[in-house]
């Protein structure tokens, strides 16, 4: 009888700063916050230091700090035009997926958009809004 072989996975620091920056955000997302409100706003301070220790800790040419200071700085003057922070935080997702698995990111979306949905469908009565 053989024995099975056990795969093995490895996660990187990096990657798990990355779920942490998504997870956090998508779940402030997914049960209801918005920009303005205090707990939002403290989830997305604990999303942006968790990218901005991805980003100081993994290995990047200065190509590629050239294009992530590109992209961070565009959205950064749409978000001082505008006041929107969306346009921001998209940049911020795309600068920070260098070395993540992007199949292991939508699964870590998949739950918590699971768990965010069921939060809200069991903790809000019918036909009223998530917080």
């Amino acid at each position: 009888m053989e024995k099975a072989d056990r795969k093995t996975v490895t996660v990187s620091t990096g990657e798990i700063l990355y779920w942490l920056f998504f997870g956090s955000l998508l779940f402030a997302k997914g049960i209801g916050l918005y920009d303005g409100q205090a707990v939002f706003k403290v989830i997305l301070l604990f999303a942006s230091c968790c990218l901005f220790a991805k980003l100081l800790i993994e290995e990047y040419t200065i190509a590629e700090y050239g294009k992530i200071v590109a992209v961070l700085g565009i959205t950064a003057l749409t978000y001082a035009v505008s006041g929107e922070k969306g346009l921001l935080l998209y940049g911020m997702m795309m600068a920070g997926m260098k070395n993540v698995n992007l199949k292991r990111i939508f699964t870590l979306g998949t739950i918590i958009c699971n768990i965010s949905g069921n939060y809200c469908e069991f903790s809000v009565p019918d036909g009223q809004y998530c917080l």
